[in-house]
């Protein structure tokens, strides 16, 4: 059990060397093929070169929908490289579409890439792959087929460099192709390629590429409608590192030169992984949908408002002020102002209080004597010591103008600190 362990950290360990390894070569997060790719496998030298000769590359980053038109779309892969995704049927039938309209698609190693209704397919070269390698373990999990893990940790106890050699493919290199360049690359010297595929095309498509006797075909130029399919056996051509040696520069140009004259070029970059998927909402513009989504969604805004229920209990504005109040009170005021009798209007606003407070303990009389002798046996002393006050003040005389605002004032606080705890208590 011990050594079992020990051996898969060890091989976690030794993948996870091989895997930093090679994405320090190619430059983060970029996968082979990409023009984001700097390492040996990346096609950013590509990239850069179309831009230098002034042909208006462009990365494409989403779905092969609504692609400019007269231009050339190049599909740069490989049989060790898996999609990331694959083409969908929507956007099979949308690439022949442009195709027929004048567009030109540029596959180059891309096995996967290619169906039987384009005319012209493409499959990947038996010994991609090299045998015990990591790619083709990947390969043999994504069609379903069990490994044998024991027989990885038990090479790797014996001999982890062989073991590591074997996952990157080091110990077993494909010999290249020479191809004999011909048609619209005549002039240019043999290529080489690594690891080409096998061109299945009709008879009278146009050969520009190819190696041997009987004669296989590496490039191919199908017709269709306004547009044309090239299909190039391998994408080595295009990669950094064989870029200027295998003279894949010269091939491109003179490709661009044949078939990108009206557009520009576009390298497809979100079947190799970048980008983001089209959204409902971005297919439902396209279609025209929009003024009738909005339509909707104004009439479902109105009808949630209209149902909707508010957050809360609904609460019921103040009763207005009854009319008259103000001009009653002021007609008392200036009333008792010129009758001069300010002991009479102290002892009635007293009995206004006393019988607030009665009011407010529910008590059966208004008598001070009484509401006291039944508020001190309720329990409320502070109440009953207020109401006694407020008792005494209905008997002062001689109250001059000064005092009464004054007695007035302490009535207003007797009152509401007879009534503050029966308050608190709620």
């Amino acid at each position: 059990m011990r050594a079992g362990i020990v051996g898969l950290v060890l091989v976690g360990l030794g993948l996870g060397g091989i895997v930093c390894q090679r994405v320090a070569a190619r430059g983060r997060y970029a996968v082979p093929y990409s023009t984001y790719g700097a390492g040996p496998q990346g096609a950013k030298a590509l990239y850069l070169y179309a831009r230098g000769a002034g042909l208006s590359p462009t990365r494409w980053a989403r779905d092969l929908i609504e692609l400019p038109p007269r231009g050339m779309l190049v599909a740069v892969g490989g049989c060790d490289q898996m999609p990331s995704r694959p083409v969908s049927r929507y956007e099979r039938e949308s690439l022949l579409a442009w195709i027929d309209r004048g567009g030109v698609l540029l596959v180059a190693g891309a096995p996967d890439y290619l169906w039987d209704g384009a005319g012209i397919t493409l499959t990947g070269a038996a010994d991609c792959m090299p045998a015990g390698s990591l790619a083709e373990a990947l390969a043999a999990a994504d069609r379903g087929e069990e490994q044998d893990p024991e027989e990885l940790v038990n090479g790797f106890a014996e001999d982890p460099d062989a073991v590591l050699a074997r996952l990157a493919g080091e110990d077993e290199k494909s010999v290249p192709v020479v191809t004999s360049p011909r048609g619209l690359l005549s002039g240019v010297g043999p290529t080489l390629l690594d690891a080409p595929g096998t061109i299945h095309g009709p008879a009278d498509a146009e050969v520009f590429l190819a190696s041997g006797k009987p004669e296989v075909p590496h490039g191919v130029v199908v017709r269709r409608g306004a547009g044309a399919i090239v299909v190039l056996s391998s994408a080595s051509l295009f990669e950094n590192d064989a870029l200027l040696d295998a003279d894949g520069a010269v091939v491109f140009a003179r490709l661009a030169e044949a078939f990108a004259s009206g557009g520009p070029v576009i390298f497809d970059e979100y079947h190799l992984g970048v980008g983001e998927r089209r959204s409902l909402a971005r297919y439902v513009r396209e279609v025209g949908g929009a003024p009738a989504a909005l339509q909707l969604l104004f009439v479902i805004g109105v009808l949630l408002l209209g149902l909707g229920v508010r957050f809360g209990r609904h609460e019921a504005a103040p009763p207005p002020i009854p009319p008259g109040t103000a001009s009653f009170i002021e007609g008392v005021g200036s009333l008792y102002r010129r009758t001069g009798d300010s002991t009479a209007a102290l002892s009635l606003v007293a009995r206004q209080g006393i019988a607030d407070v009665a009011a407010h303990h529910h008590a059966p009389s208004v008598d001070p004597v009484r509401l006291g002798q039944e508020l001190d046996e309720r329990g409320h002393g502070d109440a009953a010591l207020s109401v006694a006050r407020i008792a005494e003040l209905m008997h002062v005389e001689s109250v001059s103008a000064r005092a009464l605002v004054d007695y007035v004032q302490e009535i207003d606080g007797l009152v509401a600190r007879a009534t503050m705890k029966e308050r608190r208590d709620r």
